[in-house]
């Protein structure tokens, strides 16, 4: 019974500390796999942000060009509209005898012809 305590006690000496350092890097292999499942999810939750952030951004860029276009064609519409109603502003002011700049024009060539 002594040389079984004695070589039981050998054994449990060598290998429990062997055993222990085999699961220590067991246990350090999975914790780095652990947290490289996590850095992993934690990059697909930001790539995915981002993706739908651009895409967030892409549609307010759409509803501002489109907002810009309308803008313009507004500004247009109102240019030519103020080209318009020079052409039919009056040159006699305080007067009841209404005559816009090219009528005035065309008026005066018609008396000069009839004048000759």
């Amino acid at each position: 019974m002594d040389w079984m305590a004695l070589v039981s006690t050998i054994l449990s000496a060598v290998l429990l500390p062997s055993c222990g350092i085999l699961f220590f890097r067991q246990e350090k292999t999975r914790k780095n796999i652990e947290n490289e499942q996590l850095r992993s999810e934690e990059w697909r939750k930001l790539y995915e942000e981002s993706k739908s952030d651009s895409k967030e951004k892409e549609i307010v860029i759409k509803e501002k060009d489109i907002e810009i276009l309308r803008l313009k064609e507004d500004k247009n519409c109102l240019t030519q509209e103020n080209i318009r109603l020079r052409f039919q502003k009056c040159v006699k002011f305080k007067c009841f005898d209404r005559m816009p700049p090219f009528l005035a024009e065309e008026v005066g060539d018609e008396s000069a012809s009839e004048e000759q």
